[in-house]
């Protein structure tokens, strides 16, 4: 079970300010394209998704909105979310009506201690993936390039503390006014929303079938 407090920004176009802000961190950030299969849902509260060839399927459900960040620059509430990942509902998903993405994802990766956040290197290793290796508290920032299946490439960043219950959502709020007091612009322009969110109004997602797929 990995228990998190999120916030997430999409675009239509490339956000090139953050996209120079992402990219201007003292580590080379870690990297991988990823294929995923999410089985369609009625809503945007859970999400079930099944990457590449593995057998075992996440689940992903939103537990709590919580209070709204006062930063004027990254506006938005912080969402808490529990997900778990399993082979017992590891079925083949090509037999149920599902959305299938490829991504291009790049990850910083912060450790957060009661009130200090540090960046810690990836070597381009997808630390969001390999939690075994990453801080107990911390955040992982995700800058992702993906796109519905005959439209344009969007992006999305995202800001996934985790740790213990009581302590992700100050991870969270620590870890963006550490990414404010390092330069990040404002967050304009963009869509505040889940991955699961954000299926569902892009792709029609468990209304009409849908298939996305990014420009790599």
């Amino acid at each position: 079970m990995e228990l998190s407090a999120e916030l997430r920004y999409f675009w239509s176009i490339e956000p090139v300010e953050v996209v120079a802000w992402f990219k201007s961190g003292p580590f080379r950030p870690g990297g991988v394209g990823r294929r995923e299969a999410w089985l369609r849902a009625a809503d945007d509260e859970l999400g079930i998704e099944k990457r590449g060839s593995r057998s075992a399927v996440t689940v992903k459900g939103r537990v709590e909105v919580r209070r709204e960040l006062t930063s004027p620059r990254v506006p938005g509430n912080i969402e808490i979310w529990n997900a778990w990942t399993t082979k017992v509902v590891g079925v083949e998903m090509g037999a149920f009506s599902v959305v299938r993405t490829e991504e291009e994802r790049w990850v910083r990766m912060v450790e957060v201690s009661r009130n200090t956040v540090e960046e810690v290197p990836l070597d381009g290793r997808d630390g969001a993936a390999e939690r075994a290796w990453a801080p107990d508290v911390g955040c992982a920032i995700d800058l992702t390039r993906v796109a519905v299946e005959g439209g344009a490439p969007s992006w999305t960043l995202g800001f996934e503390a985790f740790g213990p219950l009581s302590r992700v959502e100050h991870a969270l709020r620590l870890t963006v006014a550490w990414a404010e007091a390092s330069g990040l612009p404002m967050l304009r322009g963009g869509e505040v929303a889940s991955f699961p969110a954000w299926l569902l109004r892009r792709a029609r997602y468990g209304v009409e079938r849908a298939q996305t797929v990014a420009a790599m």
